[in-house]
């Protein structure tokens, strides 16, 4: 038996990423300008400057805020903080004097805190009161309230754990009553450890697939769990935590249902239940602790580069007070001295520092001479490092020159540097050519009332050659931004400071269409601000980083700045004000913000946050760049022991899980889960068919697989994201058969194009032909034997006749063939005739009806429209009542067009040319 397969391979999902930008926390040092919160959506709190007011009942620490609760409905509530950067403390109140229930800082994790649970009447209020338990003047974090329901200790009557309206955590209560057991088949296995036997079940669906972090809260220790799996016996762990851990993080497919498990030690606390996207996950290496072996400080000044597609590393050595380099090779990092006397008379080189990498593919660093307060660059040739001055005088007037440089390769090879001239308080900027530098003022003045300004430049250059740099004027507390074109320089300003606070300034990166993009912190606003110019003026937003940063000053570092090929927008930053940890600012497309903290491998194998990771710490500058695979990375010092680190993350761009082998016709396959998390997927590339079997279309996101005879195998989608990464999945299928066995037609010849479309269409019982041996490939199809076809197709499709209804069509007589396939037709919706009483049965179908009718069956025969594509079809008009459903079957794979941009929407429909649309139709539903 002769077989034709089509397997339509469809994107059918959509992964739906929510961002929510977060608003900086309100002052809500006073109970009467407390903050209302909604029962299952976080708040942050800051109790940055927060202070006691009359008669306030404080617990451990005098830094508390205020937030209120309203119940919708009678029950049981409970509320928490967690995420601070210090021990916190939380209870209910009735007053500013008067505490309802203990100050609760006893969580099985010490920064966090569970509040008792409290019995709520319909609409009363209750005061939440969030305190720090530490000797710190500032702490920062989330603090909700959510309701609280009897635990489920069986698998199948597991409870839900969703987001509500708003949030951008999942959050539940759970009460255990005490009874809860371990049922047949449940596993308490957690490595080493055994998982509590009083255990309860949430179900968790991922909304967007990536690494979530999942935590359980109580006052008492708890175990927590993450399975994939439909049954109790036969669950798939992916991670779990006893009582040394509270959290556990998990990879997730969007869409998917995940169970989690949650064990409580005693049974006389509430449990809240938390699921949100991970902080982002980097692999931490030590790459230097002791400088030249006798260094017991090195590294809190780095810059990051690529060399040979490995890491490099300039950083200052303090205890030696010089100059190192290091370098990755097979997993191992090696150091070496760049410069350690300036040019012979220097005892501290090397502290301020900007790292690029020349056409040779060398490394090069700008750095400041302490000892001589001059600027000074060093290149490596075979291993060894030369260094010379770049200036030491400024215009002739300086004694201390070259702090916060900013090197930039040139277009032309020649190193360039944007540096600060602290005698003169104005912005330089070098360039080196035949070896000799020469170095010319940029900015001395601002808009003409500066007496400070130039500090922290970024510097950059465009596609056509110009220059531009950012730059901060402390006099004007503006960020500055300063082009050179035709060798002269014009500034302009970015931003201005309204209260006068002096932003620290960031470097400059150039997004996708040439345009600048700064940023900067905004120690005013307690966050980060951003200017992009838009081609004729700056557009100003904050990323709302949710974290006071008002202590931040210029012996902190500034924040990094990154750009994928997507424009979405990385800042990595220091939040040396508070726990010193570095966190991630990210903006996407559509100007949504998200802040994360950067968590390392762990750093103290002692600390139980984030499952066994640790926030990355750090209070000095420090390095970001992309590597070659898609990984970002970032250098920093650990300053529990003055060593210095490494981390990157994971790769960018993925396929998507695996969807298991499908056995249907069109056949779903999970590149519709594609993703990238930093770009955009920039291209398909599908691969791998079995023998006998073609795949055309193998660049787009819907190829077509055809083969000979029945076939079950594997595809391999590989994406690339728009920086050039890729990532690759694979996936099962299965497809029905298209029977091609009996073949009675002498008059449709072998090499026709649809010769296995007529035979296909024949044991489909579509058509009978015009006789018992012909088919009549040349002629025009007629309007009721385009009835006849899509009614027959219709109950190929779908297994059964649609009903005869009565029609309003006077001139099909009853004795037609087709009297009884034109009322299914129309009972279907695919015809309403050529007017409200005719349907004109022998007029012949042009390719425009035959689009429309098509469309409209595959909708009735499936219940869904096709998708409308975009077609390269120049000859259709917009204005075409057919317009739509020729870009369906075109997306479906039914036509290609007359030609490479035409359809003929008017020409008429051969019969030929109709049974290839008809088959591909049956294949394509």
């Amino acid at each position: 038996m002769r077989t034709r397969f089509i397997l339509a391979l469809a994107i059918a999902a959509v992964v739906i990423t929510a961002t929510v930008a977060l608003a900086a926390p309100a002052a809500n040092d006073d109970i009467a300008d407390a903050i209302a919160l909604t029962e299952g959506v976080e708040q942050r709190f800051s109790t940055i400057d927060a202070t006691i007011e009359a008669t306030e009942d404080v617990c451990d620490g005098d830094n508390t805020v205020w937030f209120t609760f309203t119940a919708a409905t009678a029950g049981e509530y409970v509320a928490y903080a967690t995420g601070s950067d210090h021990d916190t403390e939380i209870g209910w109140n009735d007053t500013v004097d008067n505490s309802t229930g203990a100050c609760n800082d006893d969580a099985a994790d010490s920064y966090d805190a569970v509040e008792e649970q409290r019995t709520f009447a319909p609409a009363e209020q209750e005061f939440v009161q969030m305190g720090v338990n530490s000797t710190d003047d500032v702490g920062t974090g989330g603090v909700g309230v959510t309701a609280v329901v009897a635990a489920a200790d069986d698998f199948a009557s597991a409870t839900d754990l969703t987001f509500r309206s708003g949030a951008t955590t999942a959050v539940i209560g759970l009460e255990f009553a005490g009874t809860e057991a371990t049922e047949a088949g449940e596993s308490v296995v957690c490595g080493l450890e055994t998982l509590d036997a009083e255990s309860a079940w949430l179900n968790f669906v991922a909304p967007e697939s990536g690494s979530w972090m999942f935590e359980s809260k109580s006052t008492e220790s708890t175990d927590i769990a993450v399975y994939s799996g439909s049954s109790v016996g036969a669950l798939s762990l992916l991670d779990c935590a006893t009582v040394n851990r509270i959290a556990v993080v998990a990879d997730l497919e969007a869409g998917s249902t995940y169970r989690i498990r949650i064990g409580l030690i005693t049974t006389s606390e509430p449990v809240v239940v938390r699921a949100e996207p991970a902080p982002i996950p980097m692999t931490a290496t030590l790459v230097d602790a002791d400088g030249d072996g006798t260094s017991t400080d090195v590294g809190n000044f780095s810059d990051l580069a690529v060399v040979d597609g490995e890491p490099a590393v300039a950083y200052y050595d303090p205890t030696n007070q010089e100059l190192r380099y290091a370098t990755r090779s097979g997993g191992v990092w090696a150091d070496t001295l760049v410069d350690a006397d300036g040019d012979g008379t220097s005892t501290n080189v090397g502290r301020s520092l900007s790292i690029a990498i020349l056409a040779s593919g060398e490394p090069a660093v700008a750095y400041y001479d302490s000892t001589n307060q001059e600027l000074r660059y060093a290149t490596r040739s075979g291993g060894v490092w030369a260094d010379t001055l770049v200036d030491a005088d400024g215009d002739g007037t300086s004694t201390d020159v070259g702090g916060q440089p900013s090197l930039l390769v040139l277009a032309s090879g020649e190193p360039a540097v944007a540096y600060y001239d602290s005698t003169n308080l104005e912005l330089r900027f070098a360039t080196r050519s035949g070896g000799v530098w020469t170095d010319a003022l940029v900015d001395a003045d601002g808009d003409g009332t500066s007496t400070s300004v130039g500090r922290h430049p970024g510097l950059v250059q465009f596609a056509n050659g110009d220059l531009g740099v950012s730059y901060v004027d402390a006099t004007n507390a503006q960020i500055r931004f300063a082009r050179m074109t035709g060798g002269t320089w014009s500034d302009e300003t970015v931003y201005t400071d309204a209260d006068g606070n002096v932003p620290i300034g960031a470097g400059t990166v150039v997004d996708s269409v040439g345009n600048p993009v700064v940023a900067a912190t905004d120690i005013g606003q307690g966050n980060h601000v951003l200017g992009w110019w838009n081609g004729t003026s700056w557009d100003i937003e904050w990323d709302n980083a949710d974290r006071k940063l008002g202590e931040l000053d210029f012996e902190c570092s500034r924040p990094e700045l990154l750009i994928d090929g997507g424009d979405t927008l990385f800042i990595p930053w220091t939040d040396c004000n508070l726990s010193g940890s570095i966190a991630m600012s990210t903006r996407d497309t559509n100007g949504n913000w998200r802040v994360y903290d950067i968590v390392a491998q762990v750093l103290d194998p002692t600390g139980p946050d984030y499952a066994g990771t640790r926030a990355v710490w750090t209070t000095r500058e420090f390095g970001a760049a992309w590597l070659p695979d898609g990984r970002m990375a970032v250098t920093f010092q650990n300053d529990s022991d003055s060593t210095l680190w490494y981390a990157q993350d994971a790769l960018k761009a993925d396929a998507g899980p695996d969807a298991g082998s499908q056995t249907v016709a069109n056949a779903v396959f999970d590149g519709s889960a594609s993703s990238d998390a930093w770009g955009s997927i920039a291209k398909y590339a599908w691969s791998g068919a079995p023998a006998g079997c073609t795949v055309s279309g193998a660049d787009s996101a819907t190829p077509s697989v055809s083969c000979s005879e029945a076939t079950t195998g594997d595809l391999t989608l590989t994406v690339t994201d728009t920086d050039g990464f890729t990532h690759s999945d694979t996936a099962g299928f299965e497809v029905a058969a298209c029977d091609l066995s009996a073949d009675p037609f002498t008059d449709v010849p072998a090499s026709s194009f649809a010769r296995d479309d007529v035979t296909c269409i024949y044991n489909l019982g579509v058509t009978t032909g015009t006789s018992l041996t012909t088919f009549s490939p040349g002629d025009n199809v007629t309007r009721e034997q385009m009835a006849a076809f899509l009614s027959r197709l219709y109950k190929s499709m779908t297994g059964g006749d649609a009903p005869i209804v009565a029609t309003p069509f006077t001139d099909v007589p009853a004795a037609s063939f087709a009297s009884d396939d034109i009322a299914r037709i129309f009972g279907l919706g695919i015809t309403t005739g050529t007017s409200s009483t005719t349907y004109s049965p022998g007029d012949d179908v042009s390719r425009e009806q035959m689009a429309a009718f098509l469309s409209r069956l595959y909708k009735a025969a499936t219940g869904s429209d096709a998708p409308i594509v975009a077609t390269p079809f120049t000859d259709v008009p917009a204005a075409s009542f057919a317009s739509d459903d020729i870009a369906r079957i075109f997306g479906l794979g039914i036509t290609t067009g007359t030609s490479s941009t035409t359809f003929s929407p008017g020409d008429e429909v051969t019969r030929i040319q109709m049974a290839a649309f008809l088959a591909r139709l049956f294949l394509a539903g």
